[in-house]
């Protein structure tokens, strides 16, 4: 889908860790414009899949990932968001699919 011109306008988006355009299941949302492109992809994702598309609670896992690094970095001094940062550059390049949860 992210070949179909409509699809990549809302599939794909320019990544600021890696300068390359990546899927928007893996980029970082970090404003408001960010947050209305996923409600769009969602859209356009649920409509043209009519199911679970399977990588929403990945991308939602990783935005919580986002939030909890800081944290740990701000209440303890740890190293973990240099690690992350590193883990979401090796997503993005391979165009990696998270999923959450347990295995089936």
């Amino acid at each position: 889908m992210e070949n179909d011109p409509v699809g990549a306008k809302l599939l794909v988006a320019d990544s600021d860790l890696i300068n390359e355009k990546v899927s928007r299941f893996a980029k970082f949302y970090k404003s408001p414009d960010d947050l209305l492109a996923k409600i769009r992809m969602l859209k356009f994702m649920a409509q043209n899949v009519g199911g679970c598309y399977m990588r929403c609670t990945g991308m939602d896992a990783l935005m919580q990932l986002v939030s909890k690094s800081s944290i740990a970095i701000r209440n303890y001094g740890t190293k973990y968001w240099e690690k992350f940062l590193n883990f979401v550059k090796m997503i993005q390049q391979n165009d990696f699919a998270l999923f959450s949860g347990s295995p089936m």
